[in-house]
């Protein structure tokens, strides 16, 4: 027998690709992204307190949960901690502004050289 449309449907009933329309829980929803998405980790914030059995809940599927962060420095603190965690290093960036940006753009433009090239070559000179 099939199922209603708009019934309940437990997230490992899910299939990618499907048309079918449901109705879900915030945390069914969460638990679906995980299926789909197969993260290593995942991290929920939420800014007011979630259910404890909502909690439990995502906490048992994996997810991670911080909530009743609302504005607190300290909070917001653990988990900008715990994003830099998994943060991938970049390059070095260095950010110009104004004129020597700008010159430098003009430049880079006239001599069809990168704008790094051309910061290089210079420094190569000194």
């Amino acid at each position: 027998m099939e199922k209603e449309l708009g019934a309940r449907i437990k997230p490992e009933e899910i299939e990618a690709g499907s048309r079918k329309k449901i109705r879900l829980r915030e945390s069914e929803l969460v638990k679906i992204y995980m299926k789909l998405y197969k993260p290593k980790e995942m991290l929920l914030v939420a800014r007011c307190a979630a259910p404890k059995e909502v909690k439990r809940e995502l906490e048992n599927a994996g997810v991670e949960v911080i909530d009743d962060v609302q504005f607190n420095e300290g909070k917001l603190k653990e988990v900008s901690e715990k994003l830099l965690e998994h943060a991938l290093p970049v390059e070095d960036v260095l950010i110009l502004k104004g004129e020597l940006a700008r010159m430098i753009r003009r430049k880079s433009m006239i001599l069809g050289k990168p704008p790094e090239k051309l910061i290089k070559e210079a420094i190569d000179m000194l």
